[in-house]
């Protein structure tokens, strides 16, 4: 958590500041997993802070490699996930697409691996193959909420089937949230989202005040309500 505050506070420091707290945040991160190398948050945050950061700050191809290769030796699919963001860097998309399917297989709770996937292929306009993930689930299981949220999210960023993605956040509000997963309080800030997609803004503020009163510290409906 500290590296994340040094991290939070280097985006909005001075061109002088920005070196010595990238540096802490580095570093709180290499301690945190010097204490507990099994701990792949921190694993994570400094993979990406590794593709992100220039050389002169401690950035590293290599250096996140190993970070991968500590993430799959504690979890498979995670290992898979953090590879796949490592070849987008590289812009070797074969190689990223192929990481993020092996997530999806390796992935028992079935969150992480085909979540990671289907933004990849999102990310590529692969919107089709990207639904095709989720809506084979629901076929399988009509109470799968974490199916309904992703084809819901599909629906947003794709602006494909609004009006369907609309009613799938309100199946998702009607059924448990995951454990760890989008809460009711997200579900209606991306509903919000939609709405304000098909120009229905009133409701669409109506949604962000419902996320608020779930959550009052839910930065994206807060953001948008304003």
């Amino acid at each position: 958590w500290a590296g994340r505050a040094y991290g939070q506070r280097a985006m909005s420091a001075s061109i002088f500041s920005k070196m010595s707290l990238a540096k802490k945040c580095r570093e709180s991160w290499e301690k945190a997993v010097a204490i507990d190398p099994a701990f792949l948050d921190a694993r994570n945050e400094l993979l990406r802070y590794y593709l992100i950061a220039p050389g002169i700050a401690g950035g590293s191809v290599e250096k996140a490699r190993e970070q991968a290769a500590g993430i799959a030796a504690v979890d498979v699919t995670q290992g898979h996930v953090a590879r796949g963001r490592i070849a987008e860097h590289e812009k070797d998309l074969a190689g990223a697409e192929t990481a993020y399917r092996k997530a999806a297989e390796t992935d028992a709770k079935g969150t992480m691996g085909p979540i990671a996937l289907a933004v990849f292929l999102g990310g590529q306009k692969r919107w089709g193959e990207a639904r095709a993930i989720f809506e084979k689930r629901l076929a399988a299981d009509p109470e799968d909420a974490t199916a309904v949220y992703q084809l819901g999210r599909v629906a947003l960023f794709s602006g494909e089937e609004m009006e369907k993605g609309v009613a799938l956040f309100d199946r998702y509000l009607a059924l448990p949230f995951p454990e760890d997963g989008p809460t009711h309080a997200d579900a209606r800030w991306r509903k919000g989202l939609l709405l304000e997609k098909l120009g229905r803004t009133p409701a669409a503020i109506a949604e962000y005040r419902e996320a608020l009163k779930a959550d009052p510290a839910h930065r994206g409906a807060k953001r948008e309500l304003e």
